[in-house]
């Protein structure tokens, strides 16, 4: 598969997420990421704990393209696999606040393979996860 990197000054837009009217420079801290300015807009209320994880944030999305679990989706892995065990994407939403994720492009028996864009180093990678 070929992929494209973008040109420097395109991936250098690529780091910050701009809102209606404040921009976040990336990285941010867990910390600077629970201002309620930023955490009402970019974390779900499991975010919010797992953030603290992390030293560096380099990608938040905005919680209104996360997949939102129903009470029963919740019974598997908190909603974020499906019925089969693969995980839930949804493009755009983050891996480890680095990974922004674009498009599946290749799932069998043992996992799915990616395509995402590494916020930290500015290049596009695949991913494989592995079924639950």
């Amino acid at each position: 598969m070929n992929s494209v990197i973008p040109e420097a000054s395109e991936r250098d837009e690529l780091t910050v997420n701009e809102t209606s009217n404040m921009k976040i420079e990336f990285p941010i801290t867990p910390s600077m990421a629970k201002t309620d300015h930023i955490s009402d807009k970019y974390l779900t209320d499991f975010e919010k704990t797992e953030i603290e994880e992390y030293e560096q944030l380099f990608y938040m999305c905005e919680n209104e393209y996360k997949i939102k679990a129903s009470n029963m989706e919740r019974l598997i892995n908190n909603g974020f696999d499906d019925e089969e065990g693969y995980y839930r994407i949804q493009k755009g939403d983050h891996i480890a606040f680095r990974f922004q994720l674009i498009e599946v492009i290749g799932k069998g028996a043992f996992g799915q393979v990616i395509k995402c864009l590494d916020h930290k180093h500015k290049e596009l990678v695949a991913i494989k996860l592995v079924k639950n």
